[in-house]
Order: C-alpha cells, then structure tokens, then sequence
C-alpha cells in the first residue's frame, strides 16, 4: 500500500520540464489519448495540501475513482519510470549504465565485435571520469570478450587485463580508505563542535597519524587527494585554525583548475568544496574576488531544476555572508528578501546547517543595521535548532547577542532574569569563554545602576576588555568580534 503523501510529494518535487515530459510518456501508453493517470495527476498536481477526499469526491463517477488507491500505486510506478526515461544518460553514471546495458545486449545476441566497440567507448568514459567501480565492470568484461576476438594473442592480452585490474584495485583501494577517514573525520567535526557528544580526540588523531595522511603523493587518485586535502582541512578547523584549514582548502582549488574536466564530472564534489572554500576564505580573513568566484560557480551546469535552485540559494547566502562580513550592509540589505524567501522552502531545498548558517548571518543583519526586534525574530528561528546539536558556537553566541538586543530594546526587567539563564546555557554548552563572562558581569553592573548614562564609562570599560580578549583568543565566529565591537563601540561613544 502506497502511503497518502508519497505520490503528492514525487508530483510536488518535479519541475515544468518532468511534467510535460510525464503527460508526453503517459499519452504513450493509451490507446483514447486520454489518460486517467493524467487526470488523476494533474488533480494532485493542483493541490496545495494532499487531501484524499476531494480526489475520491472529485472522480467519485469516472471508473478509476472506485478503484483511486490502485491508481495511485501505478500511477506512482509510472511517474517513476518516467523520470528515469527523462533523466537518462544526463549523468556519466547513466551514461555508463546505458551503455553496459547495449555491451551485454550485443553479446546475447552473438554480435561481439559491436559489443566490444561499446565496451571501448564505455572505458573511455570511465578512465576520464575517474570511475573506478565501473572500470571493474568493464575489465571484467574485456577478459569475457578477448576469449572471442583475441584467441592468437590471447596470453599477452590476458596478461594485460590482469594488470590493469591489479592497478585498479590498488586505486580502489585507495579511493575506499580516504573517503573511510573523510567520513570519519567529518563525523567527528560535528562531534567535537558539539559538547553534548563526547569528541573521540583518539580516533582524531589516529586519522592525522596515518601513512595515508603524511603526503598528497600517498593518494593515488583525484578523488582520494581531493580527500586527503578535505581531511585536512576539517583537522585545522577542529583545532579553529581557519587559515591552514583554507590553506588546505586552496590545495583542492588548485586541483580543480589543473583538472577542469573533472569539474563537470564530479560536479557535485566541486560546488561543495569551493563553497567550503570561499566559507573558509571569510573566515579566515583572506582578501580575494569572492563575487567572482560566486559568480563563477553560478555558471556551472547543474543536472536539473532542482539541483538549480539549491545551488542558487546556496550561492545567494554565500553572497550575503561576504556583504556581512565586509560591512557593506547597503547591499546586505538589497538581498535580505531573497534570502528569507528560503525559510518557506528549506524543508525541500536546503539542509539544517546551511538554515542556521541563513537564520543566523540574518540576525546578524538586523543586530547591525540596529532593527533590533527582527534580530530577535531570527535569533529566536536559530534556537529552534538547539536540539540538533549542530552549529553550537553559532547556537551560544547568537543566545549571547539576545543580552545586546534585549538591552537595546529597554526591557531591562526582562534582561535581569535571561542573563542568568543566559548563562546557564552557556556553561551547560561548554561555550562560556572571557567574552561571554564580561559581557554579561558588565551589563549585569549596568542593569543595578540608578542612572543609564552612568553606564557610559562602563561600556568604554567593557569594550577595552573586549578588545584584549579578541585580539588574543581564536573564536569560532570570526564575525562576533565584529558584531560586539560595533555595539561597543555605539555605546561608548554615547557620552
């Protein structure tokens, strides 16, 4: 049995271009040109919430409507079937697929020499895209074939296969073992940034100590140095040194450009690791033409619709973030729109980092431009992600900015009681550091003054602190020593 909001969910997901190619594959398989499959889905299509109801009300007389959850169910099938003709051979994978399907067609129907010719062209394919699972394939293939087509030189040409599939194996192999530390290590950033999951530091460690891990040349392909500099750099960034974890990340740059087919290839690798690395660029304060490599990025094909749009949500937010970070808020606030026009959409389109990443460079927006209501409106979206652990430094630091916003705002009767749950959050979180302590003993002091402006001298006192503590300790969040140094500084310059 189909459940209610699956085939809802599959018609909602597809773009104009899946649609009409679905009406075209559906018209196929009808003999009056008139398909209850369409009727049915462009009854669901129309809907904005699934309700099984109205469509059983509305086909209540047509045959199909006695009879709407196994329609359901093959029309579900059919869509299904559909998007796989729309989409084929539009990946190397399917590509390659297709063409070892025609390989193994061929060779039942005894033509072994056009079989072969499809086997070169597959091989082709998969040596430029580095695609090893499928060279397995297709070597084993070529010692099927040579039997056939080679019996004088057999020997010579065996002994050839064998080899490459020895080499190919050691690639394999080597390829397995780095995306086994990559996700090992990737698991444990998040654990290590994360103080209600205890950080395995040793498995960290035995990740850094390996052989496979002293030098590039132990990698032996492109997706394994890819790997070895991504390790890398999420090592450096554990450690909250962003300029060696960028430096790592420019190795990965480098390889791309030396490497520009691979770009379309592994399209997927390249837009994460130069999101990553134009992230880290800011991060660590690295002058470059970041719009342009945005822009660059925005050029690059995308498999679909779908893939589009995220990419370009992405990119917009990546977009923002630099405004934010150079202080040009004029222009924050000519892309503010577009980027609040992803919270109706992330449940679809962006994942849960890249929605406090948004949530919170928002609040951070409107903390600045001193809207200090709308800061709290976005803080407030950016704790409803507590409880996933992801993101603690920007979870604690944007629970700090509330005491700023809150006191901004004169509720100080209200303020009095959130610093001290403030700072129970904080020590609870692990992310109780001298900045936090001074900010909240400070405005603490400010709050049991009789007169405000006597809190002139106090915040000049505070922001003197602040400088010391900034400029000395290593933040998780680049941007918080801007945010607080601006606050600082328009209340010290109140006298």
């Amino acid at each position: 049995m189909l459940p209610s909001n699956d085939l809802f969910d599959l018609i909602q997901s597809m773009t104009k271009s899946e649609k009409r190619h679905f009406k075209l594959f559906a018209n196929q398989h009808t003999k009056n040109g008139t398909s209850n499959y369409i009727k049915l889905f462009d009854a669901i299509d129309q809907q904005k919430v699934y309700n099984e109801v109205k469509l059983r009300k509305k086909f209540a007389n047509e045959v199909f409507g006695k009879k709407i959850a196994a329609t359901k169910y093959l029309l579900y099938d059919t869509v299904l079937k559909s998007l796989r003709q729309f989409n084929s051979g539009k990946t190397t994978d399917q590509k390659l697929n297709n063409l070892m399907e025609e390989v193994e067609i061929l060779y039942d129907k005894g033509l072994l020499r056009q079989s072969k010719k499809a086997l070169d062209k597959a091989k082709s394919i998969a040596l430029d895209a580095d695609k090893h699972f499928s060279l397995h394939r297709i070597l084993s293939w070529e010692k099927k074939l040579v039997v056939y087509l080679m019996p004088s030189k057999l020997k010579v040409e065996l002994q050839k296969i064998i080899a490459e599939t020895n080499q190919l194996s050691n690639h394999l192999n080597n390829e397995i073992r780095y995306q086994e530390m990559l996700d090992k290590i990737t698991f444990l950033h998040r654990t290590c940034m994360n103080p209600n999951v205890p950080c395995d530091t040793n498995c960290l460690e035995d990740i850094m100590n390996s052989h496979l891990m002293q030098s590039e040349a132990e990698a032996l392909t492109f997706r394994s140095k890819i790997a070895f500099h991504e390790i890398n750099s999420i090592y450096y960034k554990i450690h909250g040194n962003h300029k060696q974890a960028f430096h790592a990340l420019r190795n990965i740059v480098a390889l791309w450009e030396n490497n520009p087919i691979k770009t379309r290839v592994f399209s997927n690798d390249y837009e994460r690791t130069m999101i990553d690395y134009i992230n880290s660029g800011l991060t660590a304060g690295t002058q470059m033409d970041y719009l342009d490599l945005i822009d660059d990025l925005r050029k690059t094909p995308t498999k679909g619709e779908r893939d589009k749009m995220r990419r370009e949500h992405a990119l917009s937010m990546l977009e923002f973030t630099y405004y934010l970070h150079t202080g040009q808020l004029q222009k924050c606030s000519a892309m503010v729109q577009i980027i609040e026009k992803i919270e109706e959409q992330h449940s679809m389109i962006v994942d849960q980092v890249q929605m406090i990443n948004a949530y919170f460079n928002i609040s951070v927006y409107y903390f600045l431009i001193k809207d200090y209501d709308k800061c709290l409106d976005w803080i407030n979206q950016v704790q409803d992600f507590d409880k996933t652990g992801l993101q603690p430094a920007i979870l604690a630091f944007s629970k700090l900015l509330q005491v700023p916003a809150q006191f901004e705002l004169k509720n100080f009767v209200f303020l009095e009681y959130q610093l001290r749950t403030i700072q129970r959050y904080l020590l609870k979180k692990q992310q109780f550091g001298s900045l936090e302590s001074l900010i909240l003993r400070h405005v603490k002091k400010c709050l049991n003054m009789p007169h405000r402006k006597d809190t002139v001298k106090l915040f000049q006192e505070l922001k003197i602190s602040c400088d010391e503590v900034l400029k000395n300790e290593n933040h998780q969040i680049p941007i918080s020593g801007k945010v607080i140094d601006s606050w600082l500084n328009s209340k010290g310059n109140a006298a």
